[in-house]
Parts: structure tokens; C-alpha cells; sequence
């Protein structure tokens, strides 16, 4: 799917938009679904999925890639950390080898 999105990006507007109408506005969420979206997933093959699934996927490889915290609730556009830490919260590794490392550092 994401060669078949390569290239379909458009500047416009300061915006960088992968889904513009002819004007090179933001295409409309239901034109999205029912014009791109749908026929991008039969053309490709992909069994079918909720567009706001790619939000999430975007979100959980960024996590995945070792991203931090920060840089994450920026890009998704979050308030707040925390409250990216509470839709994605347990996505991140557990890292008990590390803390017990800190913890024998700090109290030796």
C-alpha cells in the first residue's frame, strides 16, 4: 500500500496532504473512505480495515522504531504525554534490566 501511496503526497497550502481534491484542499473524510480508500485496499489486495487503523499503525511503528515520547505526542498531535501514554502506553518495551541497571547505580 505504501507504494501505491509513494508519490501521491501533494504540497500545497504549507501543507503536505496525501489525499487533496482538485482544488488541493484536504480531501473530505467520507470522500476519502469511499473513493480512495476502499478501492486502494481492493486494488491492492488488503484485507479490509478502518481508516483511522492507519493511525494507530503509524503510531505503534514509531514506537516500535525506538521514537520517544515526545517527538510521538507531537507528530499524533496529542495535549499532552500522558495522554499518549494512555492510548499507546502499552505498546512501549518494558525495560526491568535497565531500571534494575539505574537502581544499582543510584543505591549501589
Amino acid at each position: 500500500m505504501g507504494q501505491v501511496l509513494h508519490g501521491s503526497a501533494t504540497t500545497t497550502h504549507n501543507h503536505e496532504i496525501v489525499f487533496c481534491n482538485r482544488k488541493g484542499n484536504p480531501e473530505s473524510l467520507s470522500n476519502i473512505r469511499s473513493r480512495c480508500f476502499k478501492k486502494l485496499l481492493t486494488e491492492t489486495g488488503v484485507a479490509p480495515f478502518k481508516f483511522h487503523a492507519l493511525r494507530h499503525y503509524y503510531a505503534s511503528m514509531l514506537i516500535a522504531s525506538g521514537e520517544n515520547l515526545k517527538e510521538i505526542q507531537k507528530v499524533m498531535g496529542h495535549f499532552d504525554a500522558a495522554f499518549t501514554l494512555q492510548i499507546y502506553g502499552h505498546l512501549f518495551p518494558e525495560d526491568d534490566k535497565k531500571r534494575a541497571e539505574v537502581a544499582e547505580s543510584v543505591f549501589g
